[in-house]
């Protein structure tokens, strides 16, 4: 009995030692450097919007934070560079719309989208807009509808890659609507705007932010958004709900994550941070002008939205009857 009681005492003071070292990590945290990781290149809406994060963030703890690209395969090379990293929060990433969509695309990931992450805090969203090119005479839904009904395959949309979450969106609607969409994948919106404008593509889904200054100057036509209600940027461009297609609303999010098995006292603190910074006004007129609506919150609370859009995906993909993808293109 007398061992027994020691061994549990030994137990004790050995669990109490690590509760207080792991308590001394968070209170010292950040001590280093502290990296976001991307999976975009340089310049791109997300890459500025995660440097002007990452520098708020900076400011806070008064410790550097640095934006790493590393751009490639649909955003998996970063998804994998985290998913390795140790689970000491001085490797985090800029996550996105991507990783809900990438587990329904490939079949073939090297981690599993939830259980080797932990999910910190959601950021933003951006909800996409389909515009076409002015000659082409198409003005709405319904336009568009009429056209491909009567032009069967001739409707050609650029977007920024096969298995993305602009491609599914408009595979979902062709469905839906029963007409035939030619896609045109490319790997950012500026290269699909340049066919549009060159009469090679009749339009193009991408976000609100890039293309909203070629819509003001009348170069672009607005056809709709994908959002649950109109854009406060553009109003006057209808939703896709509004013309019957309810099922199909989705966005471009933004979130921070980590590697799985982060200390929660740890992920409370960034949390708690990261939505420090999101009600700063000067963070919030950045993302505005991005045409960015901000969402913050709980870790559970991008838990439940990031499980939403996992099933949301996978659903897309079969709606859209296509096949799962061995290797990132």
């Amino acid at each position: 009995m007398l061992l027994m009681n020691i061994m549990k005492a030994a137990l004790l003071i050995g669990f109490g030692l690590i509760q207080a070292e792991v308590a001394a990590q968070v209170t010292q945290y950040p001590s280093r450097p502290v990296k976001i990781i991307l999976g975009f290149n340089p310049g791109a809406a997300t890459d500025l919007m995660a440097r002007e994060l990452a520098k708020k963030l900076g400011e806070r703890w008064e410790s550097p934070v640095v934006v790493e690209n590393r751009s490639g395969a649909n955003t998996i090379i970063a998804t994998k560079l985290v998913a390795q990293a140790a689970p000491d929060g001085y490797t985090l990433l800029l996550s996105n719309s991507s990783n809900a969509t990438n587990p329904a695309v490939f079949k073939n990931l090297s981690f599993d989208p939830k259980k080797d992450f932990t999910n910190i805090s959601l950021l933003a969203i951006a909800y996409n807009l389909v515009t076409a090119a002015p000659e082409a005479n198409i003005k709405s839904v319904k336009d568009l509808i009429k056209y491909a009904k009567n032009n069967p395959g001739k409707y050609t949309y650029g977007s920024v890659g096969v298995g993305s979450a602009q491609h599914l969106l408009m595979e979902l609607l062709a469905k839906s609507a029963d007409i035939q969409l030619t896609h045109v994948p490319y790997k950012g919106a500026a290269a699909a705007m340049v066919d549009v404008f060159g009469g090679r593509l009749t339009g193009m889904i991408g976000t609100i932010s890039s293309q909203q200054t070629h819509v003001k100057a009348g170069k672009l036509q607005p056809l709709f958004v994908t959002g649950a209600k109109r854009s406060e940027i553009l109003p006057n461009v209808e939703t896709l709900a509004e013309n019957g297609f309810s099922e199909i609303v989705s966005g471009y999010w933004l979130g921070l994550s980590g590697p799985a098995g982060m200390s929660p006292n740890l992920v409370k603190k960034i949390n708690e941070d990261v939505n420090s910074v999101l009600k700063l006004p000067d963070f919030q007129e950045i993302l505005k002008n991005q045409a960015m609506e901000v969402l913050g919150g709980s870790p559970g609370d991008m838990d439940a939205y990031f499980d939403k859009e996992l099933v949301f995906w996978r659903n897309a993909m079969k709606v859209a009857e296509l096949q799962p993808l061995d290797v990132a293109q």
